[in-house]
C-alpha cells in the first residue's frame, strides 16, 4: 500500500524508513490546510523515495559490473538531498500553518500555569460576587460586638 514492491533494491532497514517516511507523509498531507500543500507533500514524498530508490538501483548495478562511477553516486546523492530539502520545506509549511508550540519549553509552561492560575482567580472572582452578606437575627443584633465593647471603654 505504500507504493515500494519487492523488486527494490532494499534492505529491510531502508524498505522500513522509506515506508515510514511516506507513512509519516501520507498522515501530514491529512492535515494539510488546503489542496495544494496536501499534494506538495505527498508529492515530496514520493520523490525522496524515488531518488533513494534510484541511487539503490544505480549502486546494485555499478556493483554488479564492478564499476562505481563516483561522479554519478554524486549526483544520486544531490538528488536525495534536494528531495530531502524540498521534504523539510514542506513540513515547514505544514508547521505555519498552525500554532505549534514546544510544550516542554520553560516560557510555554511558565504560561499555562498563570493562565490556569487566571482562570481559577476568575472564578473565586465570580463566586465572591454573587456572595450577599447575610442577614442578622435578633440574637446577632443584640450581642453586636461594637455596642458590646463601648460600655466597657
Amino acid at each position: 500500500s505504500s507504493g515500494i514492491n519487492a523488486e527494490w533494491p532494499l534492505r529491510p532497514g531502508g524498505r522500513k524508513a522509506i515506508n515510514d517516511m511516506l507513512a509519516t507523509c501520507k498522515g501530514a498531507a491529512l492535515n494539510a490546510d488546503n489542496e495544494a500543500l496536501k499534494i506538495k507533500v505527498l508529492q515530496s514524498g514520493r520523490s525522496t523515495s524515488m531518488a533513494y530508490r534510484d541511487m539503490l538501483e544505480y549502486m546494485c548495478e555499478a556493483l554488479s559490473a564492478n564499476n562505481t562511477d563516483s561522479n554519478q553516486l554524486r549526483e544520486h546523492s544531490k538528488k536525495i538531498a534536494d528531495c530531502v530539502t524540498d521534504l523539510i520545506e514542506c513540513a515547514k509549511e505544514l508547521k505555519s500553518g498552525a500554532d505549534w508550540v514546544n510544550p516542554d519549553d520553560p516560557n510555554v509552561i511558565a504560561e499555562n500555569e498563570l493562565l490556569n492560575a487566571a482562570a481559577s482567580i476568575e472564578a473565586a472572582a465570580k463566586k465572591l460576587s454573587l456572595l450577599q452578606p447575610r442577614k442578622k437575627t435578633k440574637k446577632e443584633k443584640s450581642t453586636d460586638c461594637d455596642s458590646a465593647l463601648i460600655p466597657l471603654l
